[in-house]
C-alpha cells in the first residue's frame, strides 16, 4: 500500500483532483468514480477556517514568535460578522465496484459558527452601557443574530455511471448522513431602541429576542474533563439526517488508468460537476434558560441594565434578569432544529500537459449571513486552484473569494503520506491576518501505485 492525501469540507486545494478519493464526496458524491484506485481509506483529516471583520490577533505570524499576542477589536461604525468551520474526518473509505459504480462510507465530526450584527459603533473607550448607547443613537434599531452547531455524522455514498461512450460519460451520486447532535445554540435580537432621559443617561424603549441552546450545556462544569463533556454531549444528543446529490459530465482523453489493482477508470480531459450538498437538520433539546421576550417593563435605564446584567455567569442567570426586565417573557421547552450548511456547488476541472490542471468552484449557500433562520453555512464563494500533481507529489495554489468578499491566496503541498495547506498565506507574512484564514492536514491510504504512475499528459 501507498499513502497519500485526503480532502473534505474546505480542504480546498484538492477539489476536483482525481486523487481526492473517498472524500471527493464532500464537494460532489459523483466524483468518487474519477479515482484511478480500486479503493482508498482516509485515516485522519482535520481543517479549520475562520472569517471575521470584528477583530484581529496582533503580533501573530507563523514565521515569527512573540511573547505577546493581543486580540484587537476594530473601531468604527459598521456591521460585524464572524464565521467559522472546523471538521475532523476519521476512517472515510471508498470501494470501486468495477468501472461503473462505487460506494463510500465514513465518520466525521463538524462544528460551525455564524454570527452577524447590524451596523453599530464601537471604540476602545467604550466601557459601559451608557457609552455604547451614546455612540449608537443613529444606529437604531440594534439587531444581531447567531447560530452555532456541532455534530457527529456517519455517511454512506453511492455513485454510478448513467451513460458512457468512447468520448464521454455521465455519472451521478448520492450521500445519506445520519447525524448525532453534540451542541448547538442560536440567538436572534431585533428592535433594540432607546432615548435620552432627563438624567443624562438613556431609557430603553423596546427590545425583542429569542435564544436557545442545547441541553448538554446545562450540566457543563469546569471540573469535568473534555472527554467527560464529550461523552455527555453524545449521550444527550438527538438524531438527525441530511443528504447530498450530484452529477458530473466527463470528457475522456482516450487513455485508461490501467486495470489490475486499479479501478480502470478512464482519464479525463475536463469535467463539470453540479451538486446539492448537506440538505438536512440537526435536532436538539432546549436548555433550561432558553427563552423569548419582547418589550420593556416600566422604566429601564442604562444604569439599571448595568446593575441587573453586570455580573451574569450563565444563561439561566441572564434569563432571570430578562424576566424582570421584559414586558413579555416566556421560557422555551421541547426540541428545536438547526439546519446543516446546505449549498449548491458547481465545479469545473480541466487538465493540461505536464501534470498540470486548473479547478474552478462556485459555492452558493442556501441561507445568508443575516438570516434569522437557525442555520450554519460554508465560508467560500469562488475559488480557482491551479495545481501540479502526480500520485505521490503535488503543489496547489487556491485563490479564493470568500462569501464576505475577502480575497485569500492559499497554498498546499502533497508529499507522499501527507497533504498540508493554508487557506490564507497572509498567516505567514502578516502579523495582523489572523484569525482570517486557517489550515488543514490529512492522510489517506490506497493501493501502491506502479512505477512512474502519475496522471499522463492529455492528448489534444
Amino acid at each position: 500500500m501507498a499513502i497519500g492525501p485526503v480532502m473534505g469540507q474546505n480542504y480546498q486545494a484538492l477539489h476536483g483532483s482525481p486523487y481526492s478519493g473517498s472524500l471527493s464526496n464532500d464537494y460532489n458524491p459523483a466524483a468518487m468514480l474519477n479515482s484511478p484506485y480500486s479503493w482508498d481509506l482516509t485515516l485522519f483529516g482535520v481543517q479549520g477556517k475562520f472569517l471575521t471583520n470584528g477583530f484581529n490577533v496582533t503580533n501573530a505570524s507563523l514565521l515569527s514568535s512573540t511573547d505577546t499576542l493581543m486580540v484587537k477589536t476594530k473601531n468604527g461604525t459598521f456591521a460585524r460578522y464572524m464565521l467559522a468551520s472546523v471538521d475532523i474526518h476519521l476512517l472515510n473509505g471508498r470501494i470501486s465496484l468495477g468501472r461503473r459504480s462505487a460506494f463510500g462510507f465514513g465518520l466525521n465530526m463538524r462544528n460551525y459558527l455564524r454570527v452577524s450584527t447590524g451596523p453599530y459603533s464601537y471604540y476602545d473607550s467604550t466601557a459601559k452601557t451608557g457609552d455604547f448607547f451614546n455612540a449608537n443613537v443613529r444606529n437604531q434599531p440594534l439587531t444581531g443574530n447567531g447560530t452555532q452547531a456541532s455534530w457527529l455524522e456517519g455517511y454512506l455514498s453511492y455513485a454510478h455511471v448513467l451513460y458512457e461512450d468512447d468520448g464521454a460519460r455521465l455519472q451521478v451520486g448520492g450521500t445519506l448522513n445520519v447525524l448525532r447532535s453534540l451542541s448547538g445554540g442560536y440567538a436572534f435580537a431585533s428592535a433594540g431602541t432607546y432615548i435620552p432621559d432627563v438624567n443624562g443617561g438613556f431609557q430603553v424603549t423596546n427590545a425583542a429576542a429569542q435564544y436557545g441552546y442545547s441541553q448538554n450545556y446545562n450540566a457543563w462544569s469546569s471540573g469535568k474533563s473534555a472527554t467527560d463533556e464529550f461523552k455527555h454531549a453524545v449521550k444527550t444528543g438527538q438524531l438527525g439526517a441530511s443528504f447530498s446529490i450530484g452529477g458530473e459530465y466527463i470528457q475522456k482523453s482516450g487513455e485508461d488508468w490501467g486495470k489490475e489493482e486499479k479501478s480502470g477508470t478512464d482519464v479525463y480531459l475536463w469535467k463539470l460537476g453540479v451538486a446539492l450538498l448537506d440538505v438536512g437538520t440537526n435536532r436538539f433539546n432546549y436548555g433550561v434558560g432558553s427563552a423569548v421576550f419582547s418589550g420593556v417593563k416600566g422604566v429601564v435605564t442604562d444604569s439599571l441594565l448595568n446593575a441587573r446584567f453586570g455580573n451574569i455567569k450563565s444563561v439561566p442567570q441572564f434569563s432571570d434578569s430578562v424576566a424582570v426586565t421584559a414586558n413579555n417573557f416566556n421560557y422555551i421547552r421541547g426540541k428545536y432544529n438547526i439546519s446543516t450548511p446546505a449549498r449548491l456547488v458547481v465545479n469545473l476541472d480541466e487538465r493540461f500537459p505536464y501534470n498540470l490542471a486548473v479547478n474552478g468552484e462556485l459555492t452558493l449557500n442556501f441561507t445568508g449571513l443575516k438570516s434569522t433562520y437557525a442555520s450554519v453555512q460554508e465560508l467560500n464563494l469562488l475559488t480557482v486552484t491551479p495545481r501540479w500533481e502526480t500520485s505521490t507529489w503535488g503543489a496547489y495554489l487556491p485563490i479564493e473569494v470568500t462569501n464576505q468578499g475577502h480575497f485569500w491566496v492559499g497554498a498546499a503541498i502533497k508529499a507522499g503520506p501527507l497533504v498540508v495547506g493554508l487557506h490564507n498565506l497572509a498567516w505567514l507574512v502578516s502579523k495582523k491576518a489572523m484569525p482570517n484564514g486557517g489550515g488543514y492536514l490529512a492522510i489517506i491510504i490506497h493501493p501502491r501505485p506502479r512505477e512512474n504512475d502519475g496522471v499522463k499528459c492529455p492528448k489534444f
